[in-house]
């Protein structure tokens, strides 16, 4: 039996401030006492053994800092007792560095695989060899202090309400406290020490954010972070935390770790304070989950479905007006009240002011949903008692049925949202469901979104250009830009249709920037390909949403350095909405676009939002006379309005581009009262960029 199986009582570690005590282990007697001699001079307290016999009495005895381990022995081999040191000491307990001659570098790489923390050539170096005894010594100190703070750490972990989490940065590594792991119900061993155990389990609608406000903290643009996010508990739902933390950085500002806590915080973010019911988040996540259940379940034989209703209480504000903001909350907590114990087993949220919503599960048929939506009614419409009166109340109802193929959570809200309009708009405490029709015009209107979507990467989105004429001269000086889909599945698609849903969905934005982009682009070639075009102008449409975005001055830059084009090349048309909606900040953007260089426009003018207090104010260069005017001059070729618009933008200074120009005579009229630029189908339709190039052509 080795003493390592028997270890008898070891004699008293020493204090924090005794001297390193060393285990020198050397059969060569002469060697030993003079290295040890040495070591005791540079302050180490050191115990010479003359093989592993003596070493192991002096380890089943004493505590040692570091042992000096000979490789050649005869007794046992270096090798053969750092083998057993291992069995119980770890290379951070106790440290051993191997003395070997220079040659056995074998010898040192096996004693390195099996602990051993460094080695020493012999013969010795004394120097070296003391500096590497002191980064052993240094190093077991570091760790040790590390180990205690880490268990420190813990204890603090296991006392706070708080789940700690600690990130080493440089490593990639994460401690999770007991507390932090609970919260999601794992057990102690459920979860690795790698980013990706917590950061995988985040919501994937908040892992954007979270990102964000991780490097926004890194970068030192937040001196803090504090983030809300969900994260994904064991049981698979989800709960909402708040995690704060702190970076620790180095000299340069570089971080090195980040130290934190979750707490939960799903009751106050779930729940309505004053009716006690969930709120629109709760009711949401939960659709979310019945949603992806729905999905994932085969109902071919047993078919059920599931609903979502719309409450809006008819006439709330009269309450509150006549009996005040008090009564009406009242109101609402009873209603709730009654919604409790007037629906069993079902989902229900009170969604802001008086709107309620319920999710009905499990229905076996459609009709269901409204035998529940009238039984509210009549129990919600009997009378109230508040401020001592009784009060009568009545509530519209929305019905949107799910099933297998729901889209997502806020198609089937919307849809219920447009059933709850119906019922109040056809004479209130009435019940309206989402009827096929209308899913059916939803479902179009969302495929046609789908294609436009597509349609760029597609390339199915193209730019067509009209001439614009200088009436008096009959010269060009530039085109519009005007953008053409083309579906491979659709056809030509009708421009008001397309654009008008590209402006409700935004997508407008990454269209309106690849058509300035591409017809810059395109103008730039026709300039310099003939010496006619190099002062022609290209006229681009900027939508609203285009103009509100921060970064529409840098992009409009960006596309003229990209592209070559002058600025001056290059005029805007705007629509008198995108001015008008907020004045201030449309024409602070403007003179930003104006200080470029570029021109601008106002197009369609006179048939939207024109306020000539402002108009004279806006920094523009031109205005575009809407075709419903110029009609009128085949008709009346005195029209009033025509001839106030261009009297008014001479006296603004401010020239006049005339749309829808088809006949000689209203070219004539237009030009005779100083109307400079026209275009339209009397000079030439819109044309592809290769029919421009044969127009151009032709011209000479």
């Amino acid at each position: 039996m080795s003493y390592l199986e028997t270890v008898p009582s070891k004699a008293p570690t020493n204090g924090k401030d005794a001297l390193p005590r060393l285990l020198l282990v050397d059969d060569e007697a002469d060697l030993l006492e003079v290295i040890a001699r040495r070591l005791r001079r540079r302050g180490f307290e050191v115990e010479t053994a003359p093989g592993a016999s003596e070493a192991q009495a002096c380890l089943a005895t004493q505590d040692f800092d570091l042992v000096l381990l000979d490789h050649n022995m005869p007794e046992m081999s270096g090798m053969e007792l750092l083998a057993l040191l291992r069995q119980t000491h770890s290379a951070t307990d106790l440290p051993v560095i191997m003395l070997t001659a220079q040659s056995d570098t074998a010898h040192v790489v096996r004693a390195l695989d099996m602990g051993a923390n460094d080695y020493i050539t012999k013969p010795l170096e004394f120097e070296v060899a003391c500096a590497r005894i002191r980064t052993q010594l240094t190093r077991k100190s570091a760790e040790k202090a590390l180990q205690l703070s880490e268990q420190r750490y813990q204890l603090a972990g296991q006392s706070t309400n708080e789940g700690l989490w600690d990130w080493d940065l440089i490593h990639g590594r994460v401690f999770y406290s007991d507390r932090w792991k609970a919260i999601l119900g794992l057990s102690e061993q459920d979860l690795g020490c790698h980013p990706e155990a917590w950061l995988d389990r985040v919501h994937r609608q908040d892992c954007p954010r979270l990102q964000s406000e991780l490097e926004a903290h890194w970068n030192g643009s937040q001196p803090t972070l504090r983030s809300e996010h969900r994260i994904l508990h064991q049981d698979g739902s989800f709960r909402w935390v708040t995690c704060s933390g702190l970076c620790q950085r180095d000299a340069q500002g570089k971080p090195l770790r980040m130290a934190g806590s979750i707490t939960d915080i799903t009751e106050d973010k779930v729940k309505d304070a004053l009716t006690g019911l969930g709120n629109r988040l709760h009711f949401t996540e939960h659709l979310s989950r019945i949603i992806q259940t729905y999905r994932q379940t085969d109902q071919r034989d047993h078919p059920h479905h599931f609903a979502v209703l719309f409450l809006d209480l008819d006439r709330f504000k009269y309450v509150n007006d006549t009996l005040g903001h008090a009564a009406g909350d009242q109101l609402l907590s009873l209603l709730a009240r009654r919604l409790k114990s007037g629906t069993r087993s079902v989902t229900l949220a009170r969604f802001g002011g008086d709107e309620f919503a319920v999710l009905l599960e499990g229905l076996t048929t459609p009709a269901e949903a409204g035998e529940v939506a009238k039984r509210l009614q009549q129990k919600l419409s009997e009378p109230y008692s508040i401020c001592d009166r009784e009060v009568f109340i009545t509530v519209s109802i929305g019905i949107a049925f799910g099933a297998t193929d729901t889209v997502d959570v806020e198609s089937i809200l919307r849809d219920a949202d447009v059933a709850l309009y119906r019922a109040k708009h056809a004479g209130r405490a009435r019940v309206e469901v989402f009827d096929e029709h209308t899913r059916q015009e939803v479902l179009t209107a969302l495929a046609l979104e789908n294609d436009l979507r597509r349609a760029l990467a597609l390339g199915e989105i193209s730019v067509h250009y009209q001439p614009q004429i200088l009436l008096r001269e009959n010269r060009i000086i530039g085109f519009e830009a005007l953008a053409r889909w083309n579906s491979a599945t659709r056809g030509l698609v009708p421009t008001l249709e397309f654009i008008a849903l590209a402006e409700k969905t935004g997508l407008i934005v990454p269209i309106g920037e690849w058509v300035l982009r591409e017809a810059c682009r395109q103008m730039r070639v026709w300039q310099l390909s003939a010496a006619d075009a190099r002062d022609l102008r290209i006229s681009v449409n900027l939508s609203a949403w285009q103009l509100q975005h921060a970064d529409i001055v840098d992009v409009v830059e960006s596309v003229i350095a990209e592209t070559g084009i002058a600025p001056h090349h290059l005029c805007l048309e705007l629509t008198e909405s995108t001015f008008f909606a907020n004045p201030e900040a449309a024409t602070n953007t403007l003179q930003r676009l104006k200080a470029v260089g570029v021109q601008l426009e106002l197009d369609d003018f006179g048939t939207g939002y024109s306020s000539l207090s402002c108009l004279g104010k806006l920094p523009l260069d031109g205005l575009k006379m809407d075709c419903a005017f110029t009609a009128k001059l085949v008709l009346d070729s005195d029209d009033a309005v025509v001839s106030s618009i261009l009297e008014l933008a001479d006296r603004l200074g401010l020239h006049v581009v005339a749309e829808g120009l088809e006949t000689e005579k209203q070219v004539t009229l237009l030009s005779a009262r100083g109307c400079k630029i026209g275009q339209g189908f009397h000079f030439a339709k819109p044309m592809p960029p290769e029919g421009v190039e044969h127009y151009l052509k032709g011209l000479k």
